[in-house]
């Protein structure tokens, strides 16, 4: 028996890529087609490598197998917990699943059962995958509505002294938060995502009055301002604002927008680390 090592390669590159990129859709990740791609890449060159070198040590075969979509999934989305990780591959295996019984079934009936696998080409191969695509385009919106997840995740960069920072956020109807002394939009950020924006020597650990007591004395004096909330699993508080130069959120600009310091964890699973008012988002739109 002949394995064309060139052939293996393309086909787990295509596959994986398009499986990795439908688990994306249905858990709403940040879509990045170089990073999926990176992890398409490397889950087949990784398998390509695990066939040469354990082709006959079948058992190893199998972890070896999931070892590379692992690493093509990290590769692809960077997840920041093992939870996250988890939903990752479990959603890339339901999509392969799915996408290997569609196929089956079909070739199958196409050739009554015979010689399924004689008649599987490359050109097979990208109709499967343009198939993938156009039925998770199609089918996603009912997958949204069977979780009872509608919620919109955005891509927001915050640009402060020539620094940048960049984050997922979370579109909010229920962030009412406003910069009371200049009225500017107010987007939620997590400590870690805020500190990259911030001057070497300046540190945000403590709660907002304390923040701003130690901040009123560096040279973001002009910038800072108490923002008070009663959420966030607080009846009341106060978080630090930090006046940026601009916010830009999927494309959309958003000048002098504030960023209001969180000292904690704003989903656990890792899915966004801001929240930003869907209000903002809308209304700049339709404007």
């Amino acid at each position: 028996m002949y394995i064309y090592i060139d052939l293996v390669f393309v086909i787990n590159l295509v596959m994986d890529t398009a499986l990795i990129w439908a688990a994306g859709i249905f858990l709403k990740e940040d879509i990045r087609f170089r990073r999926i791609l990176l992890g398409g890449v490397l889950g087949a060159l990784l398998y390509v490598v695990s066939l040469v070198f354990l082709y006959s040590r079948t058992l190893l075969q199998i972890p070896s197998a999931i070892g590379s979509m692992v690493v093509s999934v990290i590769a692809a989305y960077r997840p920041h917990s093992f939870l996250h990780l988890f939903k990752l591959m479990l959603a890339v295996c339901v999509s392969a699943f799915v996408s290997a019984g569609g196929f089956l079934a079909v070739m199958f009936m196409r050739y009554n059962g015979r010689g399924v696998f004689e008649h599987f080409s490359i050109c097979t191969l990208f109709v499967l995958a343009v198939a993938i695509f156009i039925s998770v385009k199609l089918t996603k919106r009912f997958v949204f509505a069977a979780v009872k997840d509608n919620r919109s995740y955005h891509n927001v960069k915050l640009y402060l002294n020539g620094r940048t920072a960049e984050v997922r956020a979370l579109a909010d109807t229920g962030n009412s938060l406003r910069d009371i002394s200049g009225g500017n939009e107010v987007i939620i950020c997590e400590r870690r995502t805020a500190e990259k924006i911030m001057p070497e020597n300046i540190a945000l650990d403590g709660d907002g009055v304390e923040l701003f007591r130690r901040l009123s004395d560096t040279e973001l004096c002009t910038r800072i301002r108490l923002i008070p909330f009663k959420s966030l699993g607080n009846e009341n508080g106060m978080l630090l604002g930090i006046r940026c130069d601009m916010a830009e959120a999927d494309g959309i600009k958003i000048p002098n927008a504030v960023m209001a310091v969180y000292d904690g964890t704003l989903d656990s699973g890792g899915l966004f680390r801001a929240i930003i008012n869907y209000d903002t988002l809308d209304g700049r739109k339709q404007a």
